[in-house]
């Protein structure tokens, strides 16, 4: 399936590759969430270095020293099941697609730049394994929570974020590694507002949630980590590196958190995916229950679903919708 832009219906799914994976990996689209579940759950062939062993009459470590070394490319080993599913290798929950087309309303005010700035950053929290868990059953994981369309146009941004000031970081004056990070940041900003200087609230906080966003950031502090700059800067570069991607996340879910809990109108139409997502959830049949659940009218509720025509609802409407969904998910 190509990568959703413009002239795709808004209501699909994505499957991503942790933010972290191969580089060469990228999203996988679905028409509904339940198979874009499936293919997570679906075990994967794997080279079957047993049977290449016996083959060749050596042991199982031979051949995956020889895969290690180069010698041998297991792309042409024999595939067999295995107990391995998708998830297993990496890939993520199912998130909705976002377009840039689905989005209306007046251009938001707020600004990363003006949130996250560099007098805030103080030393860099650890974490443990209780207090991830704590973080994620409260929704405060800042874990992505969508995947751009096409016509956001984020290999341009991307592109241009590169070519800015705080990406070419060497040689500059820096006091932390997290200061590093957040300029980066700042950068994306700059580019992100190249391209939709009349980006709403709602589009926003969505852009700033997404995988692209955050593999973005995944992908510099990979790049910083090796760098002489990084190592000039702290003695353990990989673990301070990966605290201030952590911090980075989480303070720009605050972000998005605040922006909408400001008063933002969501000022996005197309809801369908998640309304679907919630009935299915609750054991809803029709449009009439679904309402009914929601207190509203059929044809405000069809109006919440649709990306066409003239919005049939208030954004007061729209937010104890949403506030009902999102609390299902937690």
């Amino acid at each position: 399936m190509p990568v959703p832009g413009n002239d795709m219906n808004s209501d699909l799914w994505a499957v991503c590759p942790g933010v972290e994976g191969d580089e060469s990996r990228s999203p996988r689209y679905f028409k509904e969430k339940e198979a874009a579940t499936r293919f997570l759950n679906t075990m994967v062939r794997m080279p079957d270095f047993a049977f290449e062993a016996q083959r060749r009459g050596v042991t199982v470590e031979e051949i995956k020293a020889q895969v290690r070394d180069g010698t041998l490319n297991p792309d042409f080993f024999l595939l067999s099941e295995s107990s391995v599913t998708n998830r297993d290798q990496g890939w993520k929950d199912p998130v909705p697609i976002r377009r840039a087309a689905d989005y209306s309303g007046p251009k938001c005010d707020r600004m990363v730049r003006n949130f996250l700035t560099v007098s805030r950053i103080g030393p860099m929290p650890t974490s443990n394994v209780e207090e991830e868990i704590g973080r994620a059953l409260e929704g405060r994981s800042g874990d992505f929570t969508c995947c751009l369309g096409e016509d956001w146009r984020f290999k341009e941004i991307e592109a241009d974020a590169w070519r800015r000031p705080e990406h070419e970081y060497a040689g500059n004056r820096h006091d932390s590694i997290a200061e590093i990070v957040v300029h980066a940041v700042h950068d994306v900003e700059t580019a992100f507002l190249r391209l939709h200087p009349k980006a709403s609230c709602a589009a926003i906080v969505d852009f700033w949630r997404s995988w692209q966003v955050q593999r973005h950031i995944a992908y510099f502090c990979g790049k910083l980590a090796e760098s002489s700059t990084a190592r000039m800067i702290a003695a353990d570069t990989s673990e301070q590196v990966e605290r201030a991607r952590i911090y980075t996340y989480r303070q720009l879910d605050v972000f998005a958190h605040e922006v909408l809990d400001g008063g933002a109108s969501p000022a996005r139409q197309g809801y369908r995916a998640e309304i679907r997502a919630y009935m299915k959830k609750k054991g809803f049949k029709t449009n009439q229950q679904a309402a009914h659940h929601f207190a509203i009218s059929v044809d405000t509720l069809k109006s919440i679903m649709s990306t066409q025509g003239k919005k049939k609802y208030s954004d007061e409407t729209l937010n104890e919708v949403l506030r009902k969904i999102r609390s299902a998910e937690r």
